[in-house]
Parts: C-alpha cells; sequence; structure tokens
C-alpha cells in the first residue's frame, strides 16, 4: 500500500488571495481558470470570496498578519529569544 509522505500546506500570501478574488469579482474570470492559473485548489476561492464579502480586503489576511495579533507575535519572539539564551 502506498502512503503519500506528508507534506507542508502551502500558505498563499495576501497579495495573491486579494488577486484571486479581484480576478473573479471585477474581471469575471471563471473561477476555475484563476485556480490553474495561480495553481490553487478550486474549493480556496469560494472562501476567499466569502471572507472578502463578510469583511472587505483586511478578511483575506492570515491570522499572523493582522495587527492586532502581530504584536503579541512580536512578543513571543521576544520572550522564545530571552528563553533560548537561559536554556
Amino acid at each position: 500500500m502506498y502512503i503519500r509522505p506528508k507534506t507542508r500546506k502551502r500558505q498563499n500570501t495576501y497579495e495573491q488571495k486579494l488577486y484571486a478574488v479581484n480576478e473573479v469579482r471585477e474581471k469575471k474570470r471563471h473561477k476555475q481558470d484563476v485556480a490553474l492559473e495561480l495553481e490553487i485548489h478550486i474549493n480556496s476561492l469560494p472562501i476567499w470570496l466569502k471572507q472578502f464579502r463578510e469583511h472587505g480586503p483586511e478578511g483575506l489576511l492570515s491570522h499572523y498578519e493582522k495587527p492586532d495579533l502581530m504584536e503579541h507575535t512580536e512578543e513571543l519572539n521576544r520572550l522564545k529569544t530571552v528563553e533560548k539564551k537561559y536554556n
């Protein structure tokens, strides 16, 4: 039996998501054409379109990119650096 090795999930950037959403919404391109062009799964586009409809462009940001979490992420990285120094 063949077991496919685990691969890391490819993270799409905010710019890629925004481009894809704009191609579908403004240029009226078919979702499948945009997905093929960007080499993304066809099921990603409806999710991004829904996030864009509900929250605007900010809805396409990953939870790591959201401004309120950026401060916490920076502090966490600082604390990890301090911890490494003493371990």
